[in-house]
């Protein structure tokens, strides 16, 4: 295992007053398996990112989570206690969301194996009843039946025609 910054904060000391810092390192390592669901074979070029159950991001798009190479391993730091869920992607296969957390690891690594399922193109375009020149749009898609704002893709429009597309989606239906 490599050297990988775990905590970082800083403060500027103040003449006279003592200043403490105490860190309390209880990280887990992931190592999870991105396959083909249909062939079993390593998906490359799967990202990640890691929501902690109350919603916090720990890594969005900061580059912690490094890329799975051609054995299809990515390496996911559980900063802390708790449950995460673990958002995978690439172009080529629909978004896998799994719940993580220090408790299910057990064993020798890979730890958790993701079946990334081809995706589905999904476009249309956007009609609304009432709207004025300089509004903003934007829609998320996620799946039937959940509400979490936080599940989902948000899409920006075309400002022209008001058509979108969407990438990354497993078979199923959204709203």
């Amino acid at each position: 295992l490599e050297d990988r910054t775990v905590f970082e904060e800083s403060r500027r000391p103040v003449s006279g007053e003592p200043q403490r810092i105490d860190i309390d390192l209880s990280y887990q390592l992931v190592v999870v398996r991105a396959v083909d669901r249909n062939t079993g074979e390593p998906s490359e070029n799967v990202t990640a990112s890691l929501t902690k159950s109350n919603g916090r991001w720990w890594n969005r798009g900061s580059g912690d989570i490094e890329a799975s190479g051609p054995d299809g391993l990515l390496e996911v730091i559980l900063p802390e206690d708790g449950e995460y869920t673990l958002t995978l992607n690439n172009g080529a296969y629909a978004t896998k969301r799994i719940k993580v957390s220090p408790d299910s690891i057990a064993g020798p690594a890979p730890h958790v194996t993701a079946e990334m399922g081809a995706a589905v193109a999904c476009a249309g375009v956007v009609v609304l009843p009432q709207s004025r020149e300089g509004d903003r749009v934007w829609i998320q898609v996620r799946p039937k039946g959940v509400s979490d704002r936080g599940n989902g893709n948000w899409i920006n429009p075309d400002e022209e025609d008001m058509s979108f597309e969407v990438s990354g989606l497993g078979p199923g239906e959204y709203q």
